[in-house]
């Protein structure tokens, strides 16, 4: 059986990152931020800051780039320390 592999550039292209709304509570013209999170990969339990303001440190997977403008997001690279 043949495999195929596909090649990816962006972490969006990827079928485990995942779009989450990350609003910045200090300005509420980016009342529409978002943040691109790792679905293979969780955040240690230190890392997670239940009290923080912002989404992206309170939930428990492990974020690429967080504060982002919805359309930066299909911009956003593979980090170093991504699980594929």
């Amino acid at each position: 059986m043949a495999t195929k592999e596909i090649k990816i550039s962006k972490c969006v292209e990827c079928q485990h990152h995942k779009i989450i709304a990350d609003p910045d509570p200090h300005d509420w013209f980016c009342g529409d931020d978002e943040a691109v999170v790792c679905t293979k990969t969780k955040k240690e339990a230190s890392d997670i800051k239940k009290d923080s303001k912002y989404a992206s440190d309170r939930q428990e997977l492990k974020v690429v780039e967080g504060s982002c403008r919805p359309y930066q997001t299909k911009d956003v690279d593979i980090p170093n320390w991504c699980p594929l």
